[in-house]
């Protein structure tokens, strides 16, 4: 069965969740707590993988993080893996410790960051562990409310999570969080298994394909015929190899870019390569 590969690009904010196979607890004393601990740490010191919270429940775990050039799968199999083989050679255990893969949800919005962070916190209040966050050591609520040293120590503040709703701001740019729009783009993806070789390619439809080239022969004033004719003069070959650049940087696979273009996927692999090799890039259609 075929699974869609997750959103996971620089500079988002992600909510994570990892539970326990079949619901079954993930930490049975406090040095199992501190073995998690200790690993994350260690990981995330060697990765740049930022940390904004977190929460050990005894059968899941839950953060809030923002990753810059290290991938999501690459933090979290260094991370779960190690804490698998900790937990099965203490308890003399075999087979799967985490349930399925990690899942994430990216966050988009200033206000949901503080949402997810106050949802965080206020999981052992919700299972009825403990009366009020503050109670329950196991979570970044201490960090925040100075009450407390946290356990994580590569751990990064939201600034304005404790204040008023009235003043309740994070200054953050788009850049920072990631708008709405890039995402609807980019996370059209092509189905297939989570580490196949198409995990991160997106590609946008061949009648998006139709419009983009219909826009620049429009601009330029010739006609479709010719551009997609034999003629070999440097002109139209140029006009070619601009076309193809520029529905290669929007996201148009390769076929797709050979339909439209009435060639073959190898003159399009060559296009590419000889442009991306001479560093060139594409004029603007806006």
């Amino acid at each position: 069965m075929v699974r869609r590969a997750r959103f996971d690009e620089p500079n988002y904010f992600y909510h994570i969740t990892c539970r326990g196979q079949r619901k079954n607890p993930l930490f049975f004393s406090d040095d199992d707590f501190n073995a998690y601990y200790s690993i994350i740490n260690k990981v995330a010191k060697d990765m740049d993988m930022e940390i904004y919270g977190y929460c050990l429940m005894r059968n899941h775990i839950h953060l809030l993080l923002r990753r810059r050039e290290n991938s999501l799968e690459h933090f979290f199999r260094l991370v779960n893996t190690r804490y698998a083989m900790y937990f099965n050679k203490k308890y003399d255990l075999a087979g799967r410790v985490f349930q399925g893969r990690v899942k994430s949800s990216t966050v988009l919005d200033e206000q949901y960051l503080f949402h997810i962070l106050h949802y965080i916190h206020n999981n052992p209040v919700k299972a009825e562990l403990v009366e009020h966050p503050e109670d329950y050591p196991h979570s970044s609520i201490s960090f925040y409310n100075n009450k407390g040293k946290t356990k994580i120590s590569k751990l990064l503040r939201l600034e304005g999570y404790l204040k008023s709703s009235s003043d309740d701001t994070f200054p953050v740019s788009e850049d920072f969080i990631g708008s709405a729009d890039e995402l609807l783009l980019t996370d059209k993806r092509r189905k297939g298994r989570e580490m196949s070789k198409y995990a991160e390619r997106r590609y946008l439809s061949g009648k998006d394909a139709e419009k983009l080239l219909n826009k620049y022969l429009s601009k330029v004033n010739i006609s479709k015929s010719d551009l997609l004719s034999k003629l070999y003069d440097g002109e139209m070959i140029g006009h070619r190899r601009k076309i193809v650049m520029h529905l290669h940087k929007s996201r148009i696979s390769n076929a797709t870019i050979a339909r439209v273009m009435n060639r073959s996927r190898n003159w399009v692999g060559q296009v590419i390569k000889k442009a991306n090799s001479s560093h060139s890039s594409p004029t603007s259609l806006s």
